[in-house]
């Protein structure tokens, strides 16, 4: 029997580290920064059938974000459209500058956006999608295959974030959220599902 390999690839927590550079110390820092990544990505998806994602907090988190937050032609965005990714998901902090700001940059995407336990977001956010790729096999075998791709973030989120959501966004508890997602995407053809999860472990009782 042929094998058929599938590479994937996570970026997350970028908060807007592009350039590796903290601007608190004003100092490079030379190993950190989706620059940095970039020729590491490029390599990784060579001469293999690859999946690039990202996981989420990758909007905040330095002055740079700051200055961009509501830029019609965002650098992330840019960066993200040139490295090719497949899909991205939301985490809590992508959502510090309002749902106007996130909207706008999610607009400039050439990717998919996912987050399955999130509702009353824009129209650039899916509850899962679908991606049609082909594997190839040791011998140079081909194999289509369908992938379902679902996004998850922390119910909390509309707490940590109430003063610009102002519970215009409803999150629901991630485990029942992802049962139902998945269970859309196998009944839309998916082979297999992969779930882009913005969160740790824990033993807590599901919330709402």
């Amino acid at each position: 029997m042929p094998e058929f390999n599938l590479k994937l690839l996570c970026t997350t927590d970028l908060h807007m580290e592009l350039i590796g550079y903290d601007y608190l110390t004003d100092q490079p820092i030379p190993n950190r920064g989706l620059l940095r990544l970039a020729p590491e990505i490029a390599k990784e998806r060579q001469n293999a059938t690859s999946l690039l994602f990202d996981n989420g907090d990758f909007l905040q988190g330095t002055p740079l974000a700051d200055e961009l937050a509501n830029s019609e032609s965002h650098v992330l965005a840019d960066a993200f459209n040139a490295l090719d990714y497949d899909a991205i998901t939301l985490g809590n902090h992508d959502f510090d500058y309002g749902l106007q700001s996130l909207n706008g940059f999610l607009a400039q995407l050439n990717c998919p956006v996912v987050s399955s336990n999130a509702t009353g977001l824009g129209p650039a956010v899916h509850d899962h999608v679908i991606l049609d790729r082909v594997l190839i096999g040791d011998a140079g075998e081909k194999r289509n295959i369908r992938i379902g791709v679902i996004g998850l973030l922390p119910p909390q989120t509309t707490s940590w974030n109430a003063h610009c959501l102002k519970q215009s966004v409803h999150i629901e508890d991630m485990v029942e959220a992802a049962k139902a997602a998945s269970n859309k995407a196998h009944e839309n053809g998916a082979n297999l599902v992969i779930a882009l999860a913005h969160t740790g472990l824990d033993n807590a009782p599901p919330t709402q």
